[in-house]
């Protein structure tokens, strides 16, 4: 009852969500933007602005991400002069007032205005010279406000972008003369972290009244179907085991034919190329490889994720997941590793669901549910190493849990795989000790198995400890000191953007990123998770959006004691909860920073399916009988409706994403279907191809940077043999630096190669010519 009377206080304070306000104020030649009462852009002189006119209210389509809460749109605009006089208001409650021109959208009426499409209010033809718009948003994408907007509906735009997460192309907030549409140098804001904790509370808490009146209808479902004699039907039945390794195979089917059809072997963003390089050079039987001949020549990204002394080369990341890579990379073939993975975990999922609730249902279902889910899928074949990082989060999970004989063994089996997790991702791992740690010392309260407690504590602590260790040793290998990373070493600036107040940008390093202080604070943080939880309820599991993670929060509604549904909570909330502490947002593939918390969903809603169908059969058991002792409880009607749904529910899922048959939602870098996880940067191999077509040997590509966008040198850079001199060497072209890039590679032909970007040309379209023979 607690539980349930804190999700509907949580329900009740954040229904409506994130209310944003925006004041865009011109006065002659300057304007300025405040959002949520903070000064966030400042021009002095809008060069080309117009004197005097209205105004215009452009919104991005309010339809498209399903999983923000609602209402969605604009709820009120007011304009005042700079004396204060009030010039104009709306509050929408008839919808827009007759003085608007509506230009763009289809737009409803209601207490606001929320657009299907993009979405253009006009009032222009105004006497209005220096004045204030005060426009009030509710969970809106994106919105621009044109202030003195002519007829053309050309002014002084300001966007704004409350709900954000692509730091590289766009920035919270821009001003500058143009027409709706139009971008403009920009910064970040600062949003009211309360508003964004309203935002991220309400998608968690929207399902309640859905979860309530599922478990009535499922009531009355079963006590229909309690009236009907239980099935005699024999069904082929196997093993629990058996249908786990044929989910494992469909796993593996499925990534390894997304890997051959949608990506093409190669690696599609920065860190998924320094991933796949590091593994090529630990298959070569090396840790670090020397200096690039030409600095610069082989940076595919800016900041290049290597770290670099006068003496090594290595890519920035723990050794984790290109050690994986390199398994692969020893037989030619790294692409098979992630599927391999992938396989895996759907296995291990089964067991650590077995081991923790001795039911063979609640695995099989867990099992499922990680096999349909689109955010699994669409990760478990690339070179990210998320999917890796899960595997070895699941492996520990399964030694600490494991109980019965040989706990010395298990636990050090346990503590290796957290501790290869930290060589994987440091942050989840570090976000995951305190949970670890409570489970295994929870262990010695028992007098019974106290013995076996210390021994799994003692052998997890002996072997994360050594994995600890091996942290620090390739910390000194990279960059010659063992408590500084390589991200530090590589001084990763994260995307730091001048503002007109707040923090110093020329701040660089993980620790500017890392922790609140420097570029980052605490409401960033805060904003940065409500998108990770609005992509998350998009990717999931694939459901509806009204389900949400109501099967997740389904042990906890209904009343459950066990230590492991609580530890599973502890777990996934460090694992989404750690990243408040960071300064991006990471989406790509999804809300990959919390891709190691979906083993803990997974795992807590096929326990509420189960307990679901276990506990509303025993309340049409007393119901019927009025005894609370009663053992005749029709648990097969519970189970049959319950596990239907959960069927029914992965069927859409995989009826929708996987084979592509629901597209009802858009979200940058987030594919909204399988066919769609191929190039999702616009990375693809037509400089192999071309390269490949003219059988070159012995010779020296040099790659058009395109004004240093990854796509193009990134797009071949991780084809080079790790010390840079196969039989061919791909490099930047560096004007400056050409001859001497030449000149390092004495007696090779020499080839210039264009990517081509540029949206005038043909998606696909690459050239490579001749420029010299060698000698």
């Amino acid at each position: 009852m607690l539980v349930n009377a804190l999700f509907v206080a949580a329900y009740l304070w954040s229904r409506g969500g994130q209310t944003t306000d925006v004041t865009v104020t011109v006065i002659d030649g300057a304007a300025a933007v405040t959002v949520d009462g903070k000064i966030a852009w400042l021009v002095p002189d809008v060069a080309g602005a117009p004197v005097a006119s209205g105004i215009v209210l452009a919104l991005s389509d309010t339809t498209t991400l399903p999983s923000l809460p609602s209402p969605r749109g604009i709820a009120s605009v007011r304009v005042t002069d700079d004396a204060g006089a009030l010039l104009f208001e709306d509050d929408f409650s008839d919808g827009p007032a007759a003085d608007w021109q509506i230009t763009g959208g289809i737009f409803r009426d209601g207490a606001l205005v929320g657009s299907r499409g993009a979405g253009q209010l006009a009032l222009t033809d105004r006497p209005w010279r220096d004045y204030n718009v005060y426009v009030r948003y509710k969970n809106v994408q994106s919105a621009q406000i044109i202030v003195r907007a002519r007829r053309d509906s050309y002014g002084i735009v300001a966007t704004v972008r409350p709900f954000h997460w692509n730091e590289d192309a766009t920035k919270w907030v821009s001003i500058g003369a143009g027409r709706p549409g139009s971008s403009a140098i920009g910064a970040d804001i600062e949003l009211d972290a309360k508003q964004s904790l309203k935002s991220l509370v309400a998608m968690l808490t929207h399902p309640y009244p859905y979860v309530v009146l599922l478990l009535v209808i499922g009531l009355l479902a079963i006590a229909a179907l309690g009236f009907l004699p239980r099935p005699t039907l024999a069904l082929p039945h196997a093993p629990p085991h058996y249908v786990a390794g044929a989910i494992a195979l469909a796993v593996l089917a499925v990534t390894l034919y997304l890997n051959v059809t949608n990506r093409e072997h190669m690696p599609y963003v920065p860190d998924s190329v320094a991933y796949l390089f590091q593994a090529k050079i630990f298959a070569s039987g090396r840790l670090t490889v020397d200096p690039p001949p030409v600095q610069g020549a082989f940076d595919f990204f800016v900041p290049a994720p290597f770290s670099l002394t006068e003496t090594t080369w290595a890519a920035q990341f723990p050794f984790g997941h290109p050690l994986m890579l390199a398994l692969g990379q020893v037989f030619g073939a790294p692409w098979i590793i992630p599927p391999l993975l992938a396989a895996a975990s759907a296995a291990l999922i089964f067991l650590v669901g077995r081991q923790v609730y001795r039911n063979d249902r609640v695995a099989i279902i867990a099992a499922v549910l990680l096999a349909t889910s689109p955010f699994f899928i669409m990760n478990a074949g690339n070179f990210m190493s998320h999917n890796t990082a899960a595997f070895f989060l699941l492996a520990s999970l399964a030694g600490l849990t494991r109980t019965g004989k040989r706990p010395l063994l298990y636990g050090a089996v346990a503590g290796l795989a957290f501790g290869l997790l930290l060589n994987t991702r440091p942050l989840t791992s570090l976000a995951l000790t305190a949970p670890f740690g409570a489970y295994l010392l929870f262990g010695l309260l028992n007098r019974e198995d106290r013995i076996a407690g210390a021994q799994r504590l003692a052998g997890f602590a002996a072997a994360a400890a050594v994995m600890a260790l091996l942290f620090l040793g390739w910390n000194y290998t990279i960059t010659g000191d063992a408590f500084r990373t390589g991200y530090q070493a590589t001084g990763v600036t994260f995307f730091p953007t001048p503002s007109l107040v707040g923090p110093d940008p020329a701040q660089t390093g993980i620790g500017a990123a890392l922790g609140v202080g420097g570029d980052h604070q605490i409401a960033t943080g805060v904003a940065n998770e409500r998108i990770q939880m609005a992509l998350l309820l998009l990717v999931l599991h694939g459901w509806p959006q009204f389900i949400g993670l109501a099967f997740s929060a389904l042990p906890f509604l209904l009343g459950s004691r066990k230590l492991h549904d609580w530890f599973f909570l502890a777990c996934a909330l460090g694992a989404t909860v750690a990243w408040v502490g960071y300064e991006g947002t990471g989406v790509m593939y999804g809300p990959r920073y919390w891709y190691e918390a979906m083993p803990f969903l997974i795992l807590l809603a096929a326990r509420g399916a189960d307990r679901a169908a276990d506990l509303l059969a025993g309340a049409v058991a007393v119901i019927r009988t009025g005894d609370l002792d009663t053992p005749e409880r029709p648990l097969w009607a519970g189970r049959a409706a319950v596990f239907g749904l959960v069927g029914l529910l992965a069927a859409i899922s995989v009826y929708g994403w996987l084979l592509g048959n629901r597209t009802t939602w858009q979200a940058d870098l987030v594919p909204n279907r399988a066919s769609a996880i191929c190039c999702i940067l616009g990375v693809d191999d037509r400089i192999e191809r071309l390269v490949d077509e003219r059988d070159l040997h012995d010779a020296l590509v040099l790659v058009d940077p395109c004004d240093n966008n990854f796509v193009c040198y990134g797009s071949v850079f991780w084809r080079n043999s790790p010390t840079l001199d196969g039989d061919i060497v791909y490099a930047k072209d560096l004007l400056d630096k050409r001859e001497e890039i030449i000149a390092a590679y004495p007696g090779r032909d020499v080839y210039l190669a264009r990517y081509r970007t540029s949206v005038e040309e043909d998606t696909g379209i690459a050239s490579l010519e001749l420029l010299r023979r060698g000698t």
